[in-house]
This record gives structure tokens, C-alpha cells and sequence, in this order.
């Protein structure tokens, strides 16, 4: 799985099944993460998304389910740029 700095998914996964862990916070205005995070509990039911989370192997291995869902690009945009004006505090400007 491409690098992601310090923090691992697939290590945080496997922590995440015994015991709680800290994972990131986003900044979605800086567009990177904040450098805070959040402590999730071990739960029965993980949900785990994000669009590189299938690429790993071993990771994708530790699922009982896997969903992949198959967007037409101008859909996914169109929505993207919905969601990050009402959530996200984006003004939607393209090329600046």
C-alpha cells in the first residue's frame, strides 16, 4: 500500500481488533492531516473505507465483507464538490 507516514492502516487495523488505537483527524482545509487524533474502540462491526483500502492484500485479507463501489467519474465529482461545500468549508473553485 502506498506510504502514509507514520501511521499504518493495516497496523491500526490489527490493533483495532483487541484493543482501542488513535488514528488521524483530516484537515480537509489544509488538505492533509491535522496532527490530532481520535480514539476508536475495538468493535464487533469495523467499517473501513477509503480508495486505496482494497489495494493491500494482506489488509484486504482481514475483511469478512468487501464493497466496491463503481461511480461514473462526473457523478463522483459532482458529488465531491457538493459534499465539500456543505461539509467542508470549500468555495469550489476549480484551478486556483
Amino acid at each position: 500500500m502506498p506510504s502514509t507516514g507514520r501511521y499504518s492502516t493495516t497496523t491500526s487495523l490489527h490493533s483495532l481488533m483487541a484493543r482501542a488505537c488513535r488514528v488521524p483527524i483530516y484537515d480537509y482545509a489544509q488538505h492533509n492531516r491535522s496532527g490530532k487524533t481520535r480514539e476508536v474502540s475495538p468493535n464487533r462491526i469495523v467499517v473501513v473505507d477509503g480508495i486505496l483500502v482494497l489495494y493491500d492484500q494482506a489488509l484486504r485479507a482481514r475483511f469478512d465483507l468487501k464493497i466496491f463501489v463503481d461511480t461514473a467519474a462526473d457523478i463522483r465529482l459532482i458529488r465531491r464538490l457538493q459534499r465539500d461545500v456543505a461539509e467542508r468549508g470549500s468555495n469550489a473553485r476549480l484551478g486556483d
